[in-house]
């Protein structure tokens, strides 16, 4: 996992795997004692997502995916599948720069993966001057890490700016897998279908970070691929914007029940 640590900002190092010993102590731990010695980094965005934490074991940290905080219904139902999945598309990716190394399941909703310090999600272009903008060479980069994902068989399918992270020197991490299809398993003709047309988006959403960022970088093929949307991409920004925006993100969510709750403790007449 790749993470913005603000105590260590001026350098991106993939730190050490534990020892074997270690590692296998960490993964036999119950998953409640691992929360507890970790650090929230990241608190889940709606109830489908994940908490990361940052394990700091001694010159070895590690990052804890987790869903054992979500609810036990949407942990059987939903979040195992999901975590079983990253971990297996990250399997796939091993040894691709720029892909966090996966180190294991630890119990039934969490698992563990190597720690990045010093690396940050991409800042919007509109709010930073353009010198704070990455070098020209970060997006050189970034095309050559999402090929050697597509060459793996793997398309991410979800590469906005968020999971799309800055390290110092201008080395691109991705992180969040757990939208991404293999072409490898069960009905793989049929996964090399739908992992071709992922990775179109995969191209197409680099392409516009580009174009925000430095426009006339952009290939002629970039420039098609912005100007010729395909039909399931719109489909698919109508579906996060009109329908996951709205109505199943967590957030949302919270903010109506606020409103709800202010709203019923008003007096009649006031």
């Amino acid at each position: 996992m790749v993470h913005h640590d603000s105590h260590n900002p001026t350098h991106s190092v993939s730190l050490p795997a534990p020892s074997p010993d270690g590692l296998a102590a960490l993964l036999a731990l119950p998953e409640d004692e691992l929360l507890q010695r970790g650090r929230l980094l990241h608190a889940a965005g709606s109830v489908a997502n994940a908490d990361v934490y940052l394990l700091a074991e001694d010159a070895s940290p590690a990052v804890l995916k987790t869903f054992r905080r979500r609810p036990w219904l949407v942990r059987v139902c939903f979040s195992r599948w999901t975590l079983a999945h990253e971990v297996a598309i990250l399997r796939c990716l091993d040894g691709v720069p720029g892909v966090p190394l996966v180190w294991g399941r630890a119990g039934r909703d969490s698992f563990l993966m190597e720690y990045i310090a010093g690396a940050g999600p991409l800042r919007n272009s509109r709010e930073i001057a353009a010198a704070e903008f990455p070098g020209r060479l970060f997006f050189t980069r970034l095309r050559d890490l999402v090929d050697a994902m597509h060459a793996r068989g793997v398309s991410h399918g979800d590469l906005r700016r968020l999971n799309v992270m800055r390290g110092p020197g201008d080395v691109p991490y991705l992180i969040d897998f757990a939208t991404a299809l293999s072409a490898q398993g069960f009905l793989a003709p049929l996964r090399r279908r739908l992992v071709a047309l992922v990775a179109r988006a995969d191209l197409f959403a680099v392409a516009k970070l580009i174009a925000s960022y430095y426009p006339d970088l952009l290939t002629d093929a970039e420039r098609d691929r912005l100007a010729n949307l395909p039909w399931y991409l719109r489909a698919g920004r109508f579906i996060r914007k009109r329908i996951y925006g709205r109505f199943i993100k967590q957030k949302h969510w919270r903010q109506r029940w606020a409103r709800w709750r202010q709203g019923s403790r008003r007096q009649p007449g006031t």
